[in-house]
């Protein structure tokens, strides 16, 4: 039976219930695990499946509203599933209706029943309908909260010069109302180094963290970050300051963040960063005058993406070294105009895992190169080239004119691929790939 279907049941259910004496007497009542597989059925979607639209969010959550209203056991089990992750669209109107909503039901709540806002556990806000002072007031009602965004939509827009209404004085508060967070995206929204520390020091499950720095990142950041757990971690900067790691920042992440999977960095320089990954991939550390080496433990062995743009100083091999003690990457985005061939014969030697692959503006790769990588890396579904010069001339005939702005572009799927590890030879830019 498909959800819509288990959801029309349920509302037919709901109906009878509404207009006649109760299906089943109250001492016959269905299996809480019947109930909850019903109600699994309803929600299954929305479980699986994180970027679905706002609509479809909105749509379920009416479902789960009529589950409440069969009875009392469907309530029970429906009723948390409903508040789990309230969708607010950008209505100033409904974040009012959640607040007093929520309010008036910790003032009146009873022995042995939660207040609504325990059950919130994902919630999405925009700063052009919330301020400091309603997220003030929202945060003491949502403890166990794990996942919030907050989005600053008018810098993502490109008034660069409009103030957030939510800054860090809400912020900085926000870890100690809301310390159980695995999940925290501020995009667009600087944070101040109060700000950055109360994270650090109140939210040790925190696993996913997306920052953004309007300024050079402060040189503590990452030291302050270190009882958090993170997994992932994305940081952006305005791309107008030229924002770098420094030495001092790259050693804190590489001793903080052991258990790092995907790291993402945009107009954030990351040269430093994996300079000294590759310095401490070779295993060598001098030890000053007495030029000892000691065996030491490769850094971030589990990170399976790497998306860093730009990083104008990265050369093959810095790259090399850092690909050859990394074997468990999936994802590499990469801008850095200095890297060759050679850096792609390395992620086809050490990458079996490759599975997407973006280049900009690497004018020194060319189309033998990329045809290696392909028929090495098995699992690969996506390539794509932004303003690759050698690609455009080798790969004419799937080059697309994005325009002035965007030079142009070359995408590479399975029918691509196929064709590349079909030919004969290692000189695959002469295949024609209709």
């Amino acid at each position: 039976m498909t959800v819509r279907s288990d959801t029309k049941q349920i509302k037919y259910h709901g109906d009878a219930l509404s207009q006649h004496q109760p299906i089943t007497s109250p001492s016959r009542h269905l299996p809480d695990e019947i109930l909850s597989r019903i109600i699994y059925q309803v929600t299954s979607n929305q479980q699986d499946d994180s970027h679905q639209s706002k609509d479809r969010q909105v749509e379920e959550q009416q479902d789960l509203y009529h589950c409440t209203l069969i009875n009392k056991q469907f309530y029970a089990i429906a009723n948390p599933l409903l508040w789990e992750a309230p969708v607010l669209y950008m209505d100033p109107k409904r974040l009012h209706q959640l607040l007093d909503c929520l309010a008036r039901s910790t003032e009146q709540q009873q022995q042995q029943q939660k207040p609504l806002g325990h059950f919130i556990r994902t919630l999405v806000l925009y700063n052009t309908f919330c301020t400091d002072t309603q997220l003030l007031q929202l945060m003491p009602l949502i403890p166990h909260v794990t996942m919030l965004s907050i989005q600053n939509d008018r810098y993502a827009m490109g008034e660069l010069d409009a103030l957030p209404m939510i800054t860090n004085t809400s912020l900085q508060h926000l870890p100690f109302y809301c310390s159980q967070l695995t999940s925290l995206d501020l995009s667009f929204i600087h944070l101040s180094t109060a700000t950055v520390h109360a994270l650090g020091h109140h939210c040790h499950q925190l696993g996913d963290l997306v920052l953004f720095f309007d300024t050079k990142p402060p040189e503590g950041l990452f030291s302050t970050l270190g009882h958090c757990p993170l997994e992932t971690l994305r940081i952006t900067g305005n791309g107008q300051t030229h924002c770098g790691l420094t030495v001092t920042m790259a050693m804190d992440m590489i001793a903080r963040f052991q258990h790092l999977t995907s790291l993402e960095l945009t107009h954030i320089d990351p040269f430093n960063l994996i300079m000294k990954l590759a310095q401490n991939n070779n295993n060598n550390i001098n030890d000053g005058e007495n030029k000892t080496t000691r065996t030491c433990a490769v850094p971030w062995p589990h990170l399976k993406t790497l998306d860093i743009e730009p990083c104008y100083e990265l050369d093959d091999a810095t790259f090399i070294a850092f690909i050859n003690t990394h074997p468990h990457l999936q994802q590499i985005h990469v801008m850095a105009p200095h890297l060759t061939d050679a850096s792609l014969d390395a992620m086809a030697a050490h990458l079996g895992d490759l599975r997407d692959v973006y280049f900009s503006g690497m004018d020194e790769i060319s189309m033998d190169g990329v045809c290696r990588l392909v028929r090495h890396c098995p699992r690969l579904v996506s390539m794509r080239f932004r303003s690759c010069e050698q690609m455009v001339a080798c790969a004419c005939l799937l080059v697309v004119d994005g325009g002035a702005n965007e030079g142009f572009s070359l995408d590479l799927g399975e029918k691509e691929f196929v064709k590349i590890r079909s030919a004969q030879g290692e000189a695959g830019h002469g295949m024609t790939m209709n």
